[in-house]
C-alpha cells in the first residue's frame, strides 16, 4: 500500500511546488446505509442451512407440518456514523486531487435469526456482527466549477487500512426426552475476532461547495462506495455453555480458523473456505474545507 501512495504524495507535491496552486483541509460527517443484499452466515453449519446475515429464518418440518419463512434485509458492515477528513490540493480552478481518510465512528449492528423445528429438536440461532471502527484510505481525482457556488465530482480507489469486525452468537438446542416427557435445553455462547483480506474497493460522490468565507468552504455530498471483503482469519476469544465458561478446553491453536479461495484438507483442519463480506454503501457527508494557501 505504500507503494501505492509515495506516488500519489510525490505527484501531489511536484504539481504544488510547479504550478503554486492552493493546498485545502476538510473534515466532516456522514451517514452510510447499506445496498448491498443479503449474504451466507459463516455459522451456518449448526443449524445446516444458509440464513442471512441481517434477518430471520424459520423453518418447520414435523409430520403434518411443513413450513419456511424468511425475511432478508440489506446489509453493510460500514452503515452508520462516519468522519472524514481530507486533504487535497487543486492544481487550477477545475482540477485537484484528495486524500481522504474515513472511519466508522458508529457502524450498525447486523442481527440475523434461525428458528428450526424437527421431529424431536428445535434449534435457534441469535448472530450479531460489527465492524470494529473501519477505516479507509482514499487517494482520488476531483473536478469542479467555478463560482461562490461549486458543483464537483470526485472519483477514486478506497484502500481499507483496518477492516475487523466481531461476531457473537448463541446457539439453543432443545431435545426431547421420551422418558420424562419434558424438552431438555442446552445454550451455548461464543464469540469470534474475524480480520479481512484487505482487497481495494472504488468511490465517487458528487455535491456542492459554498464559500462562506475568505478561507472557508461548506460541502456536502452523496457519496457511494463499491467493496466487498473475504473472511482472512476468525479466532475465538469466549466459548460458554450454559452460562459457564469452557473456552479453556479448547487447545489455542483450535481457535483459530483460517479462510482460504482454495484448499485441500484431510481430516481435522482449522481452513475453511472464505466467505464475502459486504462493505459497500451509500451515504451523505457534509462537513467544513479551509484553504491552506
Amino acid at each position: 500500500m505504500k507503494k501505492l501512495f509515495i506516488p500519489f504524495l510525490a505527484c501531489l507535491c511536484a504539481c504544488s511546488s510547479a504550478n503554486a496552486q492552493k493546498f485545502y483541509f476538510r473534515g466532516g460527517l456522514g451517514y452510510a446505509i447499506s445496498h448491498g443484499g443479503a449474504g451466507q452466515s459463516t455459522v451456518s453449519g449448526n443449524t445446516g442451512n444458509v440464513f442471512p446475515l441481517q434477518g430471520n429464518y424459520s423453518s418447520t418440518q414435523i409430520p403434518g407440518t411443513t413450513t419456511e419463512s424468511f425475511k432478508l434485509q440489506r446489509v453493510s458492515f460500514t452503515s452508520g456514523l462516519q468522519g472524514i477528513l481530507g486533504l487535497g490540493l487543486m492544481f487550477n480552478k477545475s482540477i485537484g486531487v484528495d486524500l481522504a481518510a474515513s472511519v466508522g465512528l458508529a457502524t450498525r449492528t447486523n442481527k440475523a435469526s434461525v428458528y428450526q423445528e424437527r421431529a424431536g429438536i428445535r434449534e435457534s440461532l441469535n448472530v450479531t456482527q460489527q465492524a470494529n471502527m473501519p477505516l479507509f484510505l482514499t487517494p482520488s481525482l476531483v473536478i469542479q466549477t467555478d463560482g461562490k457556488i461549486k458543483a464537483y465530482a470526485r472519483g477514486g480507489i478506497v484502500f481499507p487500512v483496518k477492516a475487523d469486525m466481531t461476531q457473537e452468537i448463541r446457539y439453543i438446542q432443545e431435545l426431547f426426552n421420551q422418558q420424562t416427557n419434558a424438552w431438555e435445553r442446552t445454550t451455548y455462547d461464543w464469540t469470534e475476532d474475524f480480520s479481512m483480506r484487505l482487497n481495494p474497493g472504488v468511490s465517487g460522490s458528487i455535491g456542492m461547495k459554498l464559500t462562506v468565507g475568505k478561507n472557508v468552504t461548506v460541502w456536502g455530498e452523496l457519496y457511494l462506495l463499491a467493496m466487498t471483503l473475504y473472511f482472512k482469519q476468525s479466532e475465538l476469544t469466549s466459548y460458554a455453555e450454559n452460562g459457564e465458561s469452557i473456552l479453556g478446553q479448547i487447545a489455542p491453536s483450535n481457535r483459530i480458523t483460517n479462510y482460504e479461495f482454495k484448499a485441500n484438507n484431510s481430516g481435522n483442519t482449522n481452513t475453511s473456505p472464505t466467505y464475502q463480506v459486504p462493505y459497500g454503501n451509500f451515504g451523505f457527508h457534509a462537513g467544513v474545507m479551509v484553504d491552506l494557501k
